[in-house]
């Protein structure tokens, strides 16, 4: 008999709806992020690919002189 046998049935459902509620919420929350993400582009405030990195790209050491 394994550990999972002595749970509740009533615990087991418990634990299947809450995991049912956050793949749920997980869903949801990436829906309203594409969607955001999909209204900044349309509005023209998004950045093209590859402009998050800094404009600084080279090591704070060589920017000195002498």
């Amino acid at each position: 008999m394994s550990p999972k046998d002595d749970i509740p049935s009533h615990r087991q459902s418990r634990l299947a709806n809450r995991e049912e509620r956050l793949e749920a919420e997980l869903r949801a929350n990436l829906r309203r992020r594409k969607d955001q993400a999909r209204a900044r582009a349309q509005a023209g405030v998004c950045a093209p690919d590859g402009a998050e990195k800094t404009s600084n790209s080279k090591p704070s050491g060589e920017n000195k002189s002498g």
